[in-house]
């Protein structure tokens, strides 16, 4: 996989490559034990994309400036089957969608 690809949970940013199960469990755990909503952000800059996603839970306006190229769609209505749309995920959406990203950019 070319190019950079970063998972953030409430503002904690890890690479991809560097992202595990554990990891987002705990991430999301945590912070719902603590009452918080849990914002889920995943910015891909590579040479088929360039796209950033974010959970309804993390604010701000979605969509983009430019219509999405064909990868693009693909990676977005993967984000939406896991559940990524709503604030009603959790750590198994999360990481079901970061293994089929990983799958479409091999």
């Amino acid at each position: 996989m070319t190019g950079n690809i970063q998972v953030s949970i409430g503002g904690t940013r890890k690479r991809l490559q560097d992202v595990d199960d554990c990891w987002v469990d705990q991430q999301i755990t945590r912070r719902q034990a603590q009452g918080q909503l849990v914002c889920v952000q995943v910015h891909i800059e590579c040479d088929r994309a360039i796209q950033s996603l974010n959970t309804p839970t993390c604010g701000g306006v979605p969509g983009g400036s430019r219509p999405p190229n064909h990868l693009e769609q693909r990676i977005f209505d993967a984000w939406e089957r896991c559940n990524l749309t709503t604030s009603r995920f959790d750590a198994r959406d999360v990481m079901a969608f970061l293994k089929q990203l990983m799958r479409m950019l091999e």
